[in-house]
């Protein structure tokens, strides 16, 4: 009789696609996205990203309290929010091995960078982690690439250090609020693909509405 490929003890109901081998049912809720780094168009994670519940939080529980990010903002600032999810999305998806916990860190190092940059101090604070590090490198270039042709398009020099915060702010909001906290979890990501696009490689998904923080 076939046997489950992690346990080998049960009988085996699942494919697994990272694995490709068949697991039981038991193993595959267990090791998801903890010691499995599951892709994500496997059902079983899309099912289980479905049925997880999003993080309610307070406004003072919310990173960066002191910040207030309105809709206002939002909408004022929407060519940059949008191209900022993308951008992360993108990176993120698109360094082999990182997960959520990479991109927050590296959502974290941007937005301390950008709040030395607003006292007046020129200093990149860049992360250890080298998955976090590549996407940091990735969106700040991609960031900053998106921010001069605006300029030289429109003649305006419309987004400020003190946008591109907040919009990474608000993005830092969405990772708590999305990430479902496992060890190669990728929850957040897969909400930001859907929300802002999926990386220029794949095919585009209609945008869902996203609760705001």
């Amino acid at each position: 009789m076939a046997v489950c490929e992690i346990c080998e003890k049960r009988r085996p109901k699942r494919y697994c696609p990272a694995l490709r081998a068949e697991i039981c049912p038991l193993c595959c809720g267990e090791e998801r996205e903890e010691s499995i780094a599951c892709p994500l168009e496997c059902e079983y994670l899309r099912e289980a990203h479905v049925r997880e519940k999003i993080t309610r939080m307070l406004p003072e529980e919310l990173p960066y309290p002191e910040v207030e990010i309105t809709e206002e903002f939002l909408v004022q600032n929407h060519p940059l929010v949008n191209e900022a999810g993308r951008l992360v999305a993108e990176a993120g998806l698109g360094t082999p091995g990182a997960a959520d916990r990479d991109v927050l860190e590296a959502l974290e190092a941007m937005i301390r960078t950008l709040k030395t940059l607003e006292s007046g101090v020129i200093y990149q604070t860049k992360p250890a982690n080298p998955y976090a590090a590549t996407v940091y490198e990735r969106v700040w270039a991609g960031l900053e690439e998106f921010r001069k042709q605006w300029s030289e398009q429109t003649g305006m020099h419309r987004f400020r250090d003190r946008d591109v915060m907040g919009a990474l702010i608000f993005l830092r909001r969405l990772g708590e609020i999305y990430g479902n906290r496992r060890k190669r979890g990728r929850a957040f990501l897969a909400k930001l693909r859907e929300a802002f696009g999926r990386p220029q490689e794949e095919q585009a998904a209609p945008r869902p509405s996203i609760i705001l923080p």
